[in-house]
């Protein structure tokens, strides 16, 4: 494997392992904790999942990808958006005072597509990586923007959100497309993450979803 970007990945999944493995049970356990057990406390530890996944990006991207942060200005704003939504997110859910926001929605349909982006997030993306390149430079949900993308638009999609929340979940959706389009579609240094090409969808029916919630 000669691709920079993938050797890239491989390494810093090297550097953080095993956060993949407890990024993926964290996202896992409050997910099954949302569905089977629907209510303020699951869908405030799962917003604070979210929170715990854009941080870790925020703080490790800076020091563990520093090549790739010097040759792309994509990077640098995954970075810099990354951090702001894990700041903006907690202000969100400390400053909720009648908890109107953690009502989950009712529309079945809804709540059925939300069910499919988290386990793209959690599970589907990570295996098309592994499929298309093998384990080793594949992005995990958690320790990545790709898979953590359509995971929090799943979780977010949910639930009724206030002025914040939906600025949030704007930026979060319009993150899932530039970065489909750019590491997807017409690759990163013409190095292609393929499953990515999937954030464009996802991103786009985030913000479709905007006109119904």
């Amino acid at each position: 494997m000669n691709n920079t970007l993938f050797i890239e990945l491989s390494d810093y999944n090297k550097k953080v392992f095993p956060a993949q493995i407890v990024m993926f049970l964290v996202g896992t356990a409050t997910s099954l904790f949302l569905f089977l057990s629907p209510g303020k406390l699951s869908l405030t530890i799962s917003l604070f999942s979210i929170v715990l996944f854009y941080l870790w990006i925020g703080v490790t991207y800076p020091f563990l990808f520093r090549a790739l942060l010097k040759r792309s200005r994509l990077m640098i704003l995954l970075v810099a958006v990354s951090l702001m939504l894990a700041v903006f997110l907690t202000v969100d859910i400390l400053s909720l005072k009648d908890h109107e926001s953690l009502m989950i929605r009712s529309d079945s349909l809804r709540t059925y597509c939300s069910i499919g982006l988290i386990i793209w997030g959690l599970l589907l993306h990570p295996v098309a990586g592994v499929i298309l390149r093998g384990y080793k430079s594949t992005a995990y949900v958690g320790v990545y923007t790709c898979p953590t993308a359509p995971y929090a638009i799943g979780v977010l999609s949910m639930i009724h959100l206030n002025q914040l929340g939906t600025v949030i979940f704007i930026v979060i959706s319009c993150i899932a497309v530039v970065t489909g389009i750019t590491a997807g579609l017409y690759g990163m240094k013409k190095e292609h993450v393929y499953e990515d090409i999937a954030l464009i969808p996802i991103g786009l029916y985030g913000l479709l979803s905007m006109l119904t919630m």
